[in-house]
């Protein structure tokens, strides 16, 4: 797990090939890691060692649950704070049902429109979470948690359920419509400001000069376009040199081989400020959520390019709706490049449905930014809020999804099944032997 950390042996684009299962597999060793990481931290340690009263306690929820201990230690309410959006991480804290029927896993290539095939998968995918889950990672967090909490008054399992409420960086207006419950609270776009800031001088003039257009191109902050396989950087710089749009490409160093005079380099980009310049017609994107939601915020269309966990999901979700085109890593050259770009430009349907969703998604009661304040605010005042907890908390899985009620009933219609059939069987007997007598 430290190659990921450091970044100097481990390539990310190596995960592009992954199966919804080796990523289930993957991340819950990387929450492992990060888990003791983050709680062996000698900065963190000093705080846990003082008595310092806290009122409150976020803690992101992405395969960390041991560090939800801070709650019993420090003696106030947690608030899990999912960035990743919507998962059986946020559902097992609120048990919020997932019906595999039209909810897609995260990590698998579909929308809430599923064929019987794709229900079918996502069902598996689903269960051979579920499973590896409850016997495996809670396992290793509840270890976790025991090394670093053992002392706390509540366990592992009790403190799970003592989260006050998960904010969930999803919006129904961009994600697939799902349950929820009162303690799930969606504040999709919380890192969207809703005023761009400034651009630096030499971005801003790079942009403002793009009169036939611009495109931003970036893969995150943990894809490094540096890394990029030879093959596929000199397909984007083919393909970025025939147009006559400008490109603003977030390439970690200072040089590009063959760069075309189009194309702008930059180690770092303010990605949610360079969106909202005018001059920006599409955005070439990993398809990570933050990353789509300022797109999708701004009205760009985008050309997904995913790599691993959500992205995948979030591209198809935004291909379903109007507003991208979805482009597998692997078939990746300069004819295919061109296509989708071309396409998107050439195709207005994209640009309006990017600008219609983006209404949609900014209308709201409260901006997200507010309704994380409040939310925060009323978990303090009520200290906790454990009104907002569901009564699923008190239930086992059997007792949960009603299998001791199921098989009370089946009991009862195998009682009434057998005693009918005795029933039948003795008079029906009973004539027979009768008949056999009148007979004789």
């Amino acid at each position: 797990m430290n190659l990921l950390i450091t970044g100097n042996l481990f390539d990310m684009f190596d995960t592009a090939d992954w199966s919804p299962f080796e990523m289930i597999n993957f991340l819950s060793g990387f929450g492992e890691f990060m888990a003791n990481f983050t709680l062996s931290h000698p900065n963190l340690q000093k705080i846990m060692n003082k008595k310092i009263k806290f009122d409150l306690a976020i803690v992101e929820v992405f395969g960390v649950e041991a560090l939800f201990g801070f709650g019993s230690h420090l003696n106030c309410p947690v608030i899990a704070l999912a960035t990743f959006g919507s998962s059986k991480w946020t559902n097992d804290l609120t048990k919020t049902p997932i019906p595999y029927s039209y909810v897609p896993h995260n990590f698998v290539k579909y929308s809430e429109k599923m064929g019987f095939i794709e229900r079918t998968m996502n069902m598996l995918v689903m269960q051979y979470e579920f499973i590896f889950m409850e016997f495996v990672h809670y396992g290793r967090q509840n270890a976790v948690y025991d090394q670093y909490f053992g002392n706390n008054q509540l366990s592992f399992d009790d403190q799970m359920k003592n989260v006050s409420l998960v904010l969930i960086n999803n919006h129904f207006s961009s994600s697939s419509v799902r349950p929820t419950v009162a303690n799930m609270i969606e504040i999709g776009g919380v890192q969207v400001s809703p005023k761009p800031k400034p651009l630096p001088n030499d971005i801003q003039e790079f942009l403002d000069s793009a009169t036939d257009g611009a495109i931003i191109f970036s893969m995150g902050s943990i894809l490094q376009a540096v890394n990029w396989p030879v093959d596929k950087r000199e397909a984007f710089v083919e393909a970025f040199g025939k147009l006559k749009l400008k490109v603003l490409w977030k390439y970690e160093n200072d040089t590009l081989p063959n760069k075309p005079d189009n194309v702008m380099i930059s180690p770092w980009i303010p990605q949610r400020d360079v969106l909202a310049h005018s001059n920006v017609k599409l955005f070439i994107t990993h398809g990570g959520l933050l990353g789509t939601t300022e797109a999708i915020y701004e009205g760009i269309p985008v050309l997904g390019i995913p790599i691993y966990a959500d992205q995948q999901m979030n591209i198809v979700k935004a291909e379903n709706m109007g507003i991208g085109i979805y482009m597998d890593y692997d078939d990746i050259d300069e004819p295919l490049i061109s296509e989708n770009i071309n396409k998107i430009l050439k195709n207005s349907n994209f640009n309006k449905n990017a600008k219609s969703l983006s209404k949609v998604y900014k209308d709201r009661p409260m901006t997200p930014q507010q309704s994380v304040v409040y939310w925060v605010e009323y978990v303090i005042r009520h200290n906790g809020a454990m009104h907002l907890r569901s009564a699923a908390h008190n239930l086992n899985f059997i007792q949960l999804h009603s299998i001791d009620s199921y098989a009370l009933i089946c009991f009862i219609l195998f009682i009434c099944y057998y005693s009918l059939k005795r029933l039948f069987c003795m008079i029906f007997g009973v004539r027979s032997v009768e008949e056999k007598v009148k007979r004789s």
